[in-house]
């Protein structure tokens, strides 16, 4: 298993959608259904209360970045999206079209989280 470290190496952020919504409408269920097949990797927060695990999809180049969690209406429980930037560096977000509610967890290149 990947530690939060590791995976998070360089990235600036990481969006984990908590709660699941309703399903997609047909309209943009072939994205919905393109988001779906990415790959998840394990990623792993240490807690006070203890460790909490999540599948994120790791977004690492601009256009998945770019892309997001646009049109998503629904997403497992205890899964996410961690947008990799490469390189320490302020970021700012803005979730056009994304229907998912969301914390935002903005992570340090030591894999600590800053807020």
């Amino acid at each position: 298993m990947r530690s939060l470290f590791r995976t998070a190496r360089a990235a600036a952020i990481a969006c984990l959608a908590l709660t699941a919504i309703a399903p997609a409408p047909a309209a943009v269920a072939q994205v919905a259904a393109r988001a779906a097949t990415a790959r998840s990797e394990p990623l792993t927060i240490v807690t006070k209360a203890g460790p909490k695990r999540f599948d994120v999809e790791v977004m690492r180049d601009d256009a998945a970045r770019a892309r997001g969690l646009m049109f998503r209406r629904h997403m497992a429980a205890d899964h996410g999206m961690l947008f990799d930037f490469e390189q320490d560096q302020p970021v700012t977000m803005w979730m056009k079209k994304t229907y998912l509610p969301l914390d935002m967890v903005f992570i340090r290149p030591d894999g600590t989280i800053s807020r």
